[in-house]
């Protein structure tokens, strides 16, 4: 009797001093993850996820919404900013950019099969904060990801303008390199961003800051960015784009998929019903805004 209970008690010891660390089974976590080229690919397939659709600008001069909001009426806050989908969402999506970067180095692929994938989370990066710097100037610059909240940079200020941008063109010229082209893209593939796409967004910030710095007198060098667009855009057109033929069925079925060579980077839209997404978002808008006197004017005064 004793000898069962002294070895009934060494169990308990036993039981009580392991630590047993057991992973989820109902959820993907890292250490199962960022091993394969499958899984780099499956991972900026969020990216594409959460590309925003098209939606009217009610912040520029030619539309408003029918009923006023936060920015019409001039009480648009710090406290509004803070808590604003313009401000948290782009962010969001930045660190799943960097989370893929950072997390790219636990997978054992050849360094050529790594930098295709690596090109589409810096594509998606540069593309975010050009969105941002369009609305706020400079931002905070933030190219790591985090797994806590007790890290300096989460609360650093605002970088320059400059600093953002430079990192835009330097994300730019890397998925520049690596993205396939649109000839070499596959099929199945299409939707995915392509070297055109990364030249054409380079032209466009280059445009942008450029014109912005010029006109009001900014810090930086306008002409700088103006030739980066010119020199985009020259490489673009080497891509082999060309206008669609037929402006009258372009905005029909015969305008989409990869037989339009006029699209350069667009957001693959799935059939209504799906449970993923809908193909009706223009008409969900039709009644939301209205046109401004302004945009009247540009076109019959």
């Amino acid at each position: 009797m004793k000898k069962i209970t002294i070895l009934l008690l060494l169990s308990v010891v036993f039981i009580t001093s392991c630590e047993l660390n057991r992973l989820p089974e109902t959820i993907l976590t890292d250490l199962d993850f960022w091993r394969t080229e499958k899984d780099l690919r499956g991972a900026c397939n969020r990216l594409y996820n959460q590309l925003e659709g098209f939606s009217h600008d009610s912040r520029s001069d030619e539309l408003v919404k029918t009923a006023s909001d936060a920015i019409s009426s001039g009480s648009w806050s710090l406290s509004t900013l803070k808590d604003s989908v313009e401000w948290r969402d782009p962010f969001r999506r930045i660190y799943v950019s960097n989370n893929i970067i950072d997390k790219s180095v636990n997978v054992e692929i050849p360094q050529e099969n790594k930098n295709r994938w690596l090109a589409e989370a810096r594509f998606f990066r540069a593309y975010h904060y050009f969105g941002l710097v369009k609305k706020y100037g400079g931002v905070p610059l933030i190219l790591r990801s985090f797994d806590g909240t007790d890290y300096p940079e989460i609360f650093k200020g605002r970088d320059s303008r400059e600093d953002v941008i430079a990192q835009c063109y330097e994300d730019l010229e890397f998925a520049a390199e690596w993205l396939p082209t649109r000839a070499n893209l596959p099929e199945a593939d299409w939707g995915r961003a392509t070297r055109s796409a990364a030249l054409a967004l380079t032209a466009r910030i280059g445009l942008y800051v450029g014109t912005l710095t010029k006109y009001h007198n900014l810090e930086g060098d306008a002409r700088n960015h103006l030739k980066k667009s010119i020199d985009a855009v020259e490489l673009v057109m080497k891509e082999g784009h060309e206008l669609f033929p037929d402006f009258q069925t372009l905005f029909y079925f015969d305008g989409e998929g990869s037989g339009n060579k006029e699209n350069i980077f667009v957001k693959v839209y799935g059939p209504n019903g799906t449970p993923t997404v809908y193909h009706s978002n223009s008409r969900g808008m039709e009644n939301s805004v209205s046109i401004t006197r302004q945009m009247v004017d540009l076109f019959f005064v």
